[in-house]
């Protein structure tokens, strides 16, 4: 099996066309689909269903989408290894991110790493946490800022961000310092559904949930809603932006913190880029600290 089947074999799943996969790698669309029948026929298998809309992966093909894409990182990897060996930092990366620390540290992180290694190119995929670990699994990113990670994942701490209490600014507990998890029950309540994992914390016994009124992912639409007196929330303090929204917060008794940090594969091999981003993400939490 040839790299050049692997990159036919995910060109064409990701573009779900032959056509638009030999477009993507400058190949005509009769040496895609003799490059796919080759590797077809070398692993005795049918990878993609075809169809008039398109085609779409078998269920062997989903299976081994994950190995094709190691394959094509473990090249990215040699032509990184070779590059430093020369002194150079070429390539591309591509980093996994929630949307709040995105927003709130990842342009200055960035913008210092291209400055240390302009060579290298970076790339984002932006999700919730179960999607960068997912991503993780899959080799679809090559790191990401993450609030858990489990093996084969590995975890590396950087900040602790405190869950605050969010309220209008003419709420009872505006002027309050701290607010407890038990008074939040008799609140109405905009529940995060990104923070699932957080409010199963805060409210573990079932019978003792909170007046839910409504339920949001997007923190812009939790906050102008909180804003417009529809209920109280709890979120990350980082989800909530010093200015934009005419809102209160508080502290939460007991406190609660998301741990945020580095999440990377144990089990596979970081290229130089990867690495090196790494060491300047602890580099410069370590001087920020």
């Amino acid at each position: 099996m040839t790299l050049l089947q692997m990159h036919v074999f995910l060109a064409i799943a990701r573009t779900g066309s032959f056509t638009k996969a030999g477009e993507t790698l400058n190949l005509t669309q009769s040496a895609v689909s003799q490059t796919l029948a080759g590797l077809e026929a070398e692993a005795g298998l049918t990878l993609f269903h075809r169809g008039k809309t398109g085609v779409t992966l078998t269920d062997a093909g989903t299976t081994l989408l994950p190995y094709a894409r190691e394959m094509l990182r473990s090249e990215e990897r040699f032509g990184q290894a070779a590059a430093s060996l020369k002194g150079l930092q070429t390539g591309s990366l591509t980093i996994g991110c929630f949307p709040s620390f995105m927003a709130g540290h990842m342009p200055e992180l960035i913008k210092g790493f291209r400055d240390r290694y302009p060579g290298l190119s970076v790339a984002f995929r932006e999700g919730n946490y179960d999607e960068i670990h997912g991503w993780l699994l899959d080799g679809t990113v090559d790191v990401g800022f993450n609030v858990y990670a489990k093996p084969p994942l590995r975890f590396i701490p950087l900040m602790d961000d405190p869950m605050r209490v969010v309220m209008p600014k003419d709420h009872p507990f505006a002027k309050r310092k701290e607010v407890s998890v038990d008074e939040l029950l008799s609140e109405p309540f905009v529940r995060d559904t990104g923070c699932e994992h957080y409010l199963a914390q805060l409210f573990p016994d079932p019978s003792r949930q909170p007046n839910d009124q409504f339920g949001v992912r997007d923190t812009f639409a939790i906050l102008s809603m909180v804003q417009a007196g529809l209920g109280i929330t709890v979120l990350p303090r980082m989800s909530v932006p010093a200015k934009g929204f005419d809102v209160r917060t508080c502290e939460l008794k007991p406190r609660l913190v998301r741990t945020i940090g580095l999440s990377l594969h144990a089990r596979r091999a970081l290229s130089p880029g990867a690495e090196a981003l790494i060491r300047h993400v602890a580099e410069s939490f370590k001087n920020a600290g």
